[in-house]
């Protein structure tokens, strides 16, 4: 539900200036909410543009990826990879995971990027 409310929405999170002023963890902090907001801005966008989930879809030989149309597909694999580029942004160092917060992001994205990955393999598989 939380997926499709952003993707019904024009503006979603602008935070491409956003600055954390308050301490000194908010400077270094806001470099990953930066590019947190970019790739979930991008999920939202390909929400919108293919009307799912790329990371609820089935997968497997029977699952969307699979089956979906040539027309449609070619139009879904640039979208599916300008989020996994987006993810793949978030660019976190060994050091940086020794903070919680940012350690507990990167396993959500690392959830989402075998996801996105088994997909873009589905559609590769259909393609070829």
């Amino acid at each position: 539900r939380f997926l499709q409310f952003l993707a019904s929405r024009n503006t979603l999170f602008n935070l491409s200036n956003f600055l954390d002023k308050t301490g000194s963890h908010g400077y270094d902090m806001s470099t990953f909410i930066r590019r947190y907001s970019r790739y979930l801005n991008e999920k939202a966008f390909a929400y919108r543009q293919m009307s799912f989930d790329f990371g609820r879809v089935k997968k497997g030989a029977d699952g969307a990826m699979r089956t979906m149309s040539v027309e449609k597909l070619l139009k879904g694999m640039p979208i599916l990879q300008s989020q996994i580029d987006s993810l793949l942004d978030f660019e976190v160092h060994p050091k940086d995971l020794n903070n919680r917060v940012i350690n507990a992001c990167f396993l959500l994205l690392f959830k989402d990027l075998i996801k996105l990955y088994a997909c873009y393999n589905d559609g590769i598989i259909n393609l070829l």
